[in-house]
């Protein structure tokens, strides 16, 4: 479900930017109720969007479609534009990394096309701002530029690229502003992507805060998510629609943007710029709140715009003269007030009657009472720590503090949370104890009583390691058609049969406890799905060469006793299915568990693995040649606690029933005695 209440603040006019040709969707745009209907129907009947991009470019997609399930009539699009809908085409490609021009080339090839119709181009990126440079970023402006010049009646829209965890001293903020600034400079269209997923709806910023894309930020060395939070705060407003490498809210604002952006290209700009400097205090000893702002030009009226705690905007609460800039709020019971000013002019010079864009949104909270107690506390250990929820029963806090005991010593502050704000995770747990907790609200007014109490056990401490890197991994693609090619060096090919991949595991993990391990691939170019397929997981028998493993050999020493890679057929370790329009995504994550621990108990030899996909869907796979994020990882939860005994005989028996009986009889007599126990701890095992 979509909601008004994912509100834009205003820190500057966007009726400014459009004065002066330029036009920026952002963090300020993610505002349902700033989209005027007419232009939408306007947007729709006018443009015709040529959109490329991958997996994070999908996110904009996303945010649409919940758009279009809440209002299917008013924000309905699809390829052709049929059904009075907006005509968007998408194409699976991206700008690439530093100095790439593939994309370039293929807009050429899409316009220069005799039935081509599109007036709208747009172009995302998916990781490769955080890796260029000055000098790759320009030659994407130039390049950009260049096509504004040839193709003058199709409107170009810039884009920076997601968030990536660098913070404001990063990169990846550096050539974001490098982007901005010469779309400010030369009054270019541009799409914010990552101011976006810098702000949650309530205006709090969290790219000081090391915010990636998946709206995760660290705070006093504890990792949170603002979407999580907000959403948990707000409960019904976020939608549950899939969304690339992030949140659901996340997704939802970029498809508000994306068609706030739209009208824009479509609206004459506003006829007077939206107050400037707004503020809201309460009064003192007074259940009043005064609102004040500044005028930016001789106005006839404004209209007060009014939200009170999670209810919906009131577009008409109140009206002053253009004469005054405050206005007072008087009388009011104990809540959140929020505050938007709109300038209103009788007369555009035409006649008509207009108004201003709304006001940055301000707010302030009126309370003459304590909170009321925050109830449900409930509490569950993840691997990040320990995650707490609550109910918010109070409409007048101006926050949370949660509070602590270890093993029954006596509670103590373990953190603070703002307003409306309803979870809370501690990674400041030490493994093996038990840990209690409870939340209280506080006002100006004095502090609720405390919640339920919960209690947590936390386990022993477990480590994560993910396995993704060309030093990590050997991989290669086995092509029937090509039985004699190579393919460890390439980073993907058109279509999979076989996919050979071992993972270098760290000898640090020798013997340790493996809680979960998950592998995922990352699929592209899918054709012809069907439903119900799925690609097969089989281990590996024999040791092999990346560089050189073919369809035919193992490497240039050996040949394959079976083409296309000898493997254990018996033993399947899992299924990868294969999802529809998985294109530029990973394909649902296979349980590994098991066989990995074989592998750092040594009762398996580490040969890897092979993928068959021996379905009717054609698919193929990015190989750890390519981007970090765009291909196949192994994801590893362990503890340093030993699964077996540190002894001999304790890790040998461990693996008589985890591998081979025979494996151990080396004397062949079907029986496996000393000799042959003391004959493999020296290396006599086959």
């Amino acid at each position: 479900m979509f909601s008004k209440k994912l509100t834009a603040f205003f820190l500057f006019s966007i009726a400014a930017c459009v004065a002066m040709g330029q036009i920026v969707a952002d963090h300020f745009s993610t505002d349902l109720s700033l989209i005027q209907e007419s232009a939408v129907h306007d947007a729709k009947a006018q443009l015709r969007i040529w959109y490329g991009h991958t997996s994070h470019g999908s996110q904009i997609t996303s945010g649409m479609s919940v758009m279009e399930d809440d209002y299917p009539t008013l924000y309905n699009y699809n390829s052709s534009g049929s059904g009075g809908a907006l005509s968007y085409q998408e194409r699976s490609d991206d700008l690439g990394h530093n100095g790439d021009d593939g994309w370039e080339i293929a807009t050429r090839e899409q316009l220069d096309r005799p039935d081509n119709d599109r007036n709208v181009v747009v172009w995302s990126w998916c990781g490769g701002v955080s890796d260029n440079t000055v000098e790759g970023i320009n030659t994407y402006l130039s390049l950009m530029n260049q096509l504004e010049l040839d193709y003058p009646d199709v409107t170009f829209i810039y884009m920076t690229g997601h968030l990536d965890g660098t913070g404001e001293g990063g990169n990846l903020h550096e050539r974001n502003n490098q982007i901005r600034q010469y779309c400010q400079t030369n009054n270019k269209i541009l799409y914010d992507f990552a101011d976006i997923e810098s702000y949650d709806p309530d205006g709090n910023y969290f790219l000081d805060l090391e915010a990636d894309d998946a709206c995760n930020y660290v705070l006093n060395g504890v990792t949170l998510n603002w979407a999580v939070q907000w959403c948990d705060a707000n409960p019904g407003v976020c939608s549950n629609v899939s969304c690339a490498h992030s949140q659901s809210l996340n997704c939802d604002r970029k498809g508000v943007a994306f068609w706030w952006l739209l009208t824009q290209l479509v609206s004459e700009p506003p006829c007077v710029d939206a107050p400037s400097n707004v503020s809201a205090e309460v009064q003192t000893g007074t259940q009043n709140i005064e609102v004040n702002w500044g005028h930016p030009a001789a106005v006839d009226s404004y209209y007060i715009q009014r939200r009170v705690n999670s209810s919906s905007w009131n577009l008409n609460y109140a009206t002053v003269s253009g004469s005054n800039n405050s206005f007072v709020d008087s009388n009011l019971n104990d809540g959140t007030y929020a505050y938007r000013v709109v300038a209103h002019l009788n007369d555009d010079g035409t006649g008509t009657p207009c108004d201003s864009p709304p006001s940055a949104m301000v707010s302030a909270v009126i309370a003459t009472q304590p909170p009321a107690s925050p109830t449900r506390l409930s509490g569950a250990y993840q691997s990040d720590g320990v995650h707490l929820s609550w109910s918010d029963e109070s409409d007048n806090e101006q926050g949370f503090h949660i509070e602590k005991s270890v093993d029954g010593a006596s509670f103590e502050q373990a953190g603070q949370v703002s307003q409306n704000v309803s979870s809370w995770i501690d990674s400041a747990v030490t493994p093996l104890t038990t840990v209690s907790y409870r939340v209280y609200a506080y006002n100006q007014n004095g502090d609720s009583g405390y919640s339920n109490t919960v209690t947590v056990e936390i386990p022993e401490e477990t480590l994560f390691i993910t396995l993704q890197d060309t030093d990590e991994v050997d991989d290669s693609f086995l092509d029937p058609t090509k039985p004699d090619t190579p393919f460890g060096a390439y980073a993907y090919v058109d279509e999979m049969v076989h996919f050979i991949i071992k993972f270098n595991l760290p000898e640090a993990m020798n013997h340790k406890t493996i809680i979960d391990a998950k592998i995922a691939f990352y699929g592209w170019n899918q054709q012809n799905w069907q439903p119900d397929q799925s690609m097969e997981l089989y281990p590996v028998s024999r040791s092999w060469q990346e560089p050189t493993v073919t369809w035919e050999r193992a490497c240039t020493c050996a040949a394959w006793t079976t083409p296309g890679g000898d493997y254990l057929s018996d033993e399947l370790v899992g299924l990868v299915e294969i999802t529809e329009n998985c294109d530029h995504c990973f394909y649902p994550e296979v349980d590994v568990t098991e066989i990995v621990q074989d592998w750092v108990d040594g009762c398996r030899d580490n040969f890897g693995l092979l993928l068959i996909n021996n379905s009717l869907t054609s698919t193929s796979l990015k190989a750890s040649e390519y981007d970090n994020d765009q291909r196949t990882y192994l994801t590893i939860e362990y503890s340093n606690q030993p699964h077996i005994n540190d002894t001999l005989f304790g890790e040998i028996a461990a693996c008589w029933y985890l591998d081979y009986n025979s494996h151990y009889d080396l004397d062949g007599n079907g029986v496996i005695n000393i000799i042959d126990l003391l004959n493999v701890e020296e290396g006599c095992a086959p």
